[in-house]
C-alpha cells in the first residue's frame, strides 16, 4: 500500500517509508518523493527480486526518478548473517533522498543485529 501511494500520490506526500514493498505491475511513478525501504532477504512474500521487480525494483524505480546515481550492485545483508545493511543512494535531487536497508530475515518487522534476534524470528 505504501509503495502504491509513493507512486500514485507522490505530489501529495513529502516522503514514504515501506516495509517489504511489493511490486506487482510495471513501475508507474514519475514524480520524485523522498523514499526509504526495508526488505528481509529471506522474504518469500515480498521478495527482494532484481532491479526491475520485488523490493529491489521498488527502490530502484524511486532512485531513477529521484535522479540518484545507480550503483553497479547494491550491498545487501547475507542470509544467515543476522545483520542488516543500509545503503544511501548518492547524487539524488536535493530534498529527494533514497535509502534502502536489507536484513537477514523473512517477511517480518523484527530487528536483527549482532547475532541476536527478537520478535517473530526468535
Amino acid at each position: 500500500m505504501s509503495y502504491g501511494l509513493s507512486n500514485g500520490r507522490a505530489s501529495k506526500l513529502r516522503a514514504a517509508v515501506t516495509m517489504a514493498p511489493a511490486q506487482f505491475g510495471p513501475n508507474s511513478g514519475t514524480t520524485p518523493i523522498a523514499y526509504m525501504s526495508t526488505t528481509g532477504m529471506s522474504d518469500g512474500t515480498c521478495r527482494w527480486g532484481d532491479a526491475n521487480s520485488g523490493g529491489q525494483g521498488c527502490v530502484m524505480q524511486h532512485a531513477k526518478v529521484n535522479g540518484c546515481t545507480i550503483p553497479a550492485s547494491l550491498p545487501t545483508a547475507a542470509v544467515g548473517s543476522k545483520k542488516y545493511v543500509c545503503y544511501d543512494f548518492e547524487g539524488c535531487k536535493p530534498d529527494y533522498p533514497v535509502k534502502v536497508c536489507t536484513f537477514d530475515g523473512p517477511h517480518t518487522p523484527s530487528s536483527v543485529d549482532d547475532g541476536t534476534t527478537v520478535g517473530e524470528m526468535a
